[in-house]
């Protein structure tokens, strides 16, 4: 056992010893190591809290959501339109190149038929193929337009030549586009109404050209709505079905898509060198049909999907949520008011609700809400200052 001499020396060095809270670097000053300081958010400047909001689109994503390859729902609407069925459809146009220029007119219509294709030759050309996308069925049915849209592809190993592409809202003048009666030879296209297409495609300052290399890899191009009304409304198919020529000119009645002409000029050849372009033109539709109750796809239609809310709807909603809840304790403190304010006074009654006022005020602010809706709201529930005191 240790002696009391050493006993006493043992006591003599912990009493000197640095205890382990001292700093070494702090000069030989007692005390705990200083802890690091928080930053503190100054009460004024607190970040409203983070409210959800809807998908932001950028110019490519709203592009893509118009495209109709691949899609199988209907697009978001915000407004309620009824149930309808989604069709959809797609065709594929192959046509050549060489010393006269070439030009194929997308248009929606609510039937099969979404353009027409011809060469500008001759005085009266006739048409070369018509953009048809087949349809489920040619039952009498209403359509409503969704998705329209069209992929092109130069199939040249070495491709030569320019493409002049013009959409436009407005609608091509249908009514007077073919010759009547219809020649033998098939429907033929009057010549004001080519010169008029390929005068438009020349002056319009909207007007984009392109090279043909740009086609080596498949080039898309997606049409929208020209118009609210056109775009919501449906249109009976019976006469459409019936002949292309008048399902075109009932699609430009409706104004509800955008149109598009796509001129694909001239690469001059030789005899021994053609020089001919082979194109390839793929077509994408989507439409919502009602058919009638005894029609199998009847049994099919759906709503169409809603739009996710932004977050200025979020922000309405979320105050009209709080003005309910503020305007039901404010009729209850109403009929509760007189006894607190028999209990406690009328000084403490209105402390209390200018403190809920003024509280709440705070609150939506640091919500990010706003506005005199959310104003009246909170002095609705100031007055209802009662329902606490009791």
């Amino acid at each position: 056992m240790p002696s009391r001499r050493q006993k006493i020396r043992r006591a003599q060095q912990l009493d000197t010893a640095t205890p382990p809270w001292r700093s070494a670097t702090s000069g030989g000053q007692r005390g705990r190591p200083a802890r690091p300081r928080r930053a503190r958010v100054p009460q004024g400047r607190q970040q409203p809290a983070r409210i959800p909001r809807g998908p932001t689109l950028t110019l490519k994503g709203s592009v893509d959501a118009w495209d109709a390859y691949g899609k199988v729902l209907a697009p978001p609407s915000a407004t309620a339109l009824g149930n309808f069925t989604t069709i959809n459809g797609q065709t594929k146009n192959q046509f050549k190149v060489g010393n006269a220029p070439v030009y194929a007119l997308l248009s929606w219509t609510p039937s099969g038929t979404k353009g027409v294709i011809y060469t500008a030759t001759g005085t009266t050309p006739a048409v070369v193929d018509w953009i048809f996308t087949p349809q489920m069925t040619t039952t009498n049915y209403s359509a409503k337009p969704l998705r329209l849209s069209s992929y092109i592809l130069n199939g040249n190993k070495w491709p030569e030549g320019i493409v002049d592409v013009l959409g436009l809202p407005e609608q091509f003048p249908w009514t007077d586009a073919f010759v009547s009666p219809t020649p033998p030879a098939g429907p033929t296209l009057t010549s004001v109404f080519v010169n008029g297409v390929a005068t438009l495609v020349d002056s319009h300052a909207k007007s984009l050209s392109y090279k043909a290399s740009v086609f080596n890899s498949r080039k898309r191009f997606v049409m929208g709505p020209a118009s609210y009304i056109g775009y919501q409304g449906y249109l009976n198919s019976d006469r459409s079905h019936a002949n292309p020529e008048d399902a075109l000119i009932d699609g430009a009645s409706a104004f509800a898509m955008t149109t598009l002409i796509i001129r694909f000029n001239p690469v001059p050849g030789t005899s021994t060198d053609p020089n001919t372009q082979y194109y390839t033109m793929k077509t994408y539709s989507q439409d919502g049909c009602r058919y009638p109750a005894t029609v199998a796809l009847a049994s099919m239609a759906r709503p169409q999907p809603p739009v996710p809310p932004s977050q200025h709807q979020l922000h309405h909603e979320m105050g009209s949520l709080v003005s309910q809840i503020a305007s039901t304790a404010h009729d209850t403190g109403e009929v509760l008011a007189g006894a607190a304010l028999a209990r406690y006074g009328p000084s403490l009654v209105g402390s209390a609700r200018n403190a809920i006022a003024a509280g709440g005020a705070r609150l939506a602010g640091a919500m990010g809400l706003g506005g005199a809706e959310v104003a009246g709201a909170m002095e609705m529930a100031g007055l209802a200052a009662p329902l606490l005191l009791l």
